[in-house]
């Protein structure tokens, strides 16, 4: 791949995470990081990222992606995604002194969703707006990757701060105008909807449980990977097949003065939870990413035939991963402690 722009500022990895100094260059605070809303166009300029930690990122077309369609559960077929409901308009590769729990955090008050249902359900229908409210105009996706592959069981290493990779996503216009009749809206904005007005997330996961969080990845070039041929298999056996990511995943929203913000909405999904087997993986082989891009596609998994077929909630496509070499943040301590 095409050789990565040097970091700005490089931290120890590991427990020692927290002492980075930035050579001379000011940290940005993660509140900066958060906050930013910037085109993919605003990112790049000649397709490179002027952060570390990636080389680049673009919209991708929904079609490699394949979703459930109308009575899948007893037939099996997928068709060629649709439209997305959201569209990516920012990503960033950061880490801390420690794991960043909540990114959302860094702006003011959250709080897991749940606690805050079904007074969330209350405000969105009463926002500004009515029914156009019932889904938040900012998704934050927050992927936190660890640096070690941590044990076969008990708790992962407090030490191990590891990554943040943040993926923002603003409603479509489309989607948005879908929610002034949202009777015969696409079934996808349905469920979404009820997603965000539910409680008991995550739920138990399985192949025929409505509404879970799940992903795609579809790597541009398996072979680029230096890895055993082992793993090649494996990666090529998860070419383009869903993930379920439910488990690993917590809702959070803005507080302020006890009245709840549904406008911007984070799920943070903890790879710390994923199998041993995928997180050594990732652990040993992470490097590897700067030579290759990967396709994600984010959604929600429907089952019954009124849930299908499934849309993608949005998709990106991430050049050159380094997250060895991520730009270091500072960040306020209610980003670590966020529950």
């Amino acid at each position: 791949g095409a050789a990565v722009e040097p970091a700005r500022s490089r931290a120890p990895t590991g427990a020692a995470a927290g002492s980075g100094a930035g050579r001379g260059v000011r940290s940005r605070c993660l509140s900066e990081v958060v906050a930013a809303r910037s085109a993919a166009g605003a990112e790049r300029e000649d397709g490179k990222v002027h952060r570390p930690g990636l080389r680049a990122w673009c919209d991708c077309r929904p079609d490699p992606f394949s979703m459930r369609t109308e009575g899948y559960l007893g037939h099996g077929q997928k068709a060629p995604a649709a439209m997305p409901m959201y569209r990516c308009t920012g990503v960033e590769i950061v880490r801390g002194r420690a794991r960043i729990t909540s990114a959302l955090a860094a702006l003011g008050a959250v709080r897991c969703l749940d606690a805050c249902l079904p007074a969330a359900a209350a405000v969105a229908g009463a926002a500004a707006g009515g029914a156009r409210q019932q889904l938040p105009t900012t998704i934050l996706v927050h992927f936190q990757v660890p640096f070690l592959a941590g044990p076969l069981f008990g708790e992962h290493d407090v030490g191990d701060a590891g990554c943040s990779a943040l993926l923002r996503f603003e409603i479509q216009p489309w989607a948005h105008e879908a929610l002034s009749d949202l009777e015969n809206a696409p079934v996808g904005i349905r469920l979404l909807v009820q997603y965000f007005q539910e409680r008991g997330h995550p739920f138990a996961e399985g192949r025929d449980v409505s509404r879970c969080f799940k992903a795609i990845g579809i790597f541009s070039d398996v072979d680029a990977l230096n890895v055993p041929p082992l793993v090649r298999r494996i990666v090529r056996q998860f070419q383009g097949k869903p993930v379920l990511i439910e488990k690993e995943s917590v809702r959070f929203v803005s507080v302020a003065h006890s009245a709840v913000s549904l406008d911007v909405v984070e799920i943070a999904v903890d790879i710390r939870g994923f199998n041993p087997f995928a997180r050594s993986v990732l652990c040993r082989f992470r490097h590897e990413l700067v030579h290759t891009s990967v396709q994600l596609g984010l959604m929600l998994q429907g089952c019954s035939d009124h849930e299908l077929p499934e849309a993608l909630l949005g998709c990106v496509e991430l050049q050159g991963i380094d997250l060895e070499n991520c730009e270091f943040v500072d960040m306020p301590l209610a980003a670590i402690q966020a529950r």
